[in-house]
């Protein structure tokens, strides 16, 4: 039989430590004047309704969404 004492028993080390992670892109502000993504889920017929009303009166969505924005802002406090 072995002899278990005699034995010897392997290092343990932690290893080498991480890298360093990389700072998150997103902690800066955007310009007030920027435009951003902005995702909602909405019923698809809501969807073609608002796109077709901003064509018709020849305004991009967001543009219009900004209008309809600030008219509920005004409306509702």
């Amino acid at each position: 039989m072995a002899q278990v004492k005699n034995l010897s028993r392997p290092l343990r080390r932690k290893g080498a430590p991480p890298p360093q992670a990389k700072p998150v892109a997103n902690l800066e502000k955007h310009p007030a004047d920027a435009k951003v993504p902005l995702q909602v889920k909405i019923p698809a017929e809501t969807r073609i309704a608002f796109k077709s009303h901003a064509l018709i009166h020849n305004m991009d969505a967001s543009d219009l969404f900004q209008v309809v924005w600030d008219y509920y802002r005004e409306q509702h406090g």
